[in-house]
């Protein structure tokens, strides 16, 4: 199963990378309100998720774009997020 998870990822992140006019979603949730929270990243084209990260919070986003260069490499035509100031705050990478 892990091997199969991980050739489903990858196939996720190619297909996201080849997306001419790739719209990504950022979003963080919980499992139960105010405690801890993930942030999901979503090709929403390709209905697929890239990516599930441990917390919300900016430096947290920042340590996973360094960790994940393909993230930075995405060329998104759309984010979307909601009004949360971190996810606008990292959609400024992709707009430079």
């Amino acid at each position: 199963m892990p091997a199969e998870n991980e050739r489903l990822l990858e196939q996720a992140w190619r297909q996201a990378q080849d997306t001419p006019e790739l719209v990504l979603g950022m979003d963080d949730f919980a499992i139960k309100k105010g405690h801890t929270y993930n942030t999901g990243i979503h090709d929403l084209r390709g209905e697929t998720m890239l990516d599930l990260l441990a917390g919300r919070k900016l430096d947290a986003l920042h340590a996973y774009a360094e960790q994940h260069p393909d993230f930075l490499s995405l060329n998104p035509k759309a984010v979307v997020m909601d009004l949360a100031q971190m996810y606008h705050t990292l959609a400024v990478v992709f707009a430079s």
